[in-house]
């Protein structure tokens, strides 16, 4: 009965991990539980704190940069989270990481260059590569085969 109750509140704050959270918080005195059915402050506050074990479980079990990343908190484009930066601040940041360990392990690796898309209408992302040092290639095009076409075209015997 308490479970019924408490997963819908506790998706509307977490819908990818609520069933692992509420079974968490089942996990604690009945008294409490009902506590959290009837605060939303109270709910909100423990979810977020399991939610911080949870990452701190996954990052620790994570083997790569990139499993590690995919753990950091999350914060709404309106607020201010870590070192009062913005999630727009923290998608940056993100994706400097995230290119700074693609890289590396691009010239451990011995690869002579790393190449990725980029969508002609995203002026910050194509600045930020600039000013790193890539180059972009004006007059390339990217080409896709899917659905039938793909089929059709695996189907010629040459």
């Amino acid at each position: 009965m308490l479970d019924e109750n408490l997963y819908p509140l506790v998706e509307q704050l977490e819908p990818d991990t609520a069933a692992k959270v509420t079974g968490k918080l089942l996990e604690m005195d009945q008294a409490k539980v009902l506590h959290l059915l009837e605060s939303p402050d109270a709910l909100k506050a423990k979810v977020a704190e399991a939610m911080e074990v949870l990452r701190n479980v996954y990052q620790q079990q994570a083997s790569n940069p990139a499993e590690q990343l995919a753990y950091l908190p999350s914060v709404p484009s309106t607020d201010s989270g870590l070192d009062g930066q913005t999630s727009c601040d923290l998608r940056k940041v993100l994706g400097k990481m995230l290119l700074s360990a693609v890289v590396s392990q691009a010239a451990k690796m011995g690869y002579g260059r790393v190449e990725w898309v980029v969508l002609d209408w995203n002026v910050n992302a194509i600045k930020f590569y600039e000013q790193m040092g890539a180059q972009i290639f004006p007059d390339w095009r990217i080409w896709r085969l899917t659905g039938d076409a793909l089929q059709a075209y695996a189907n010629i015997n040459f």
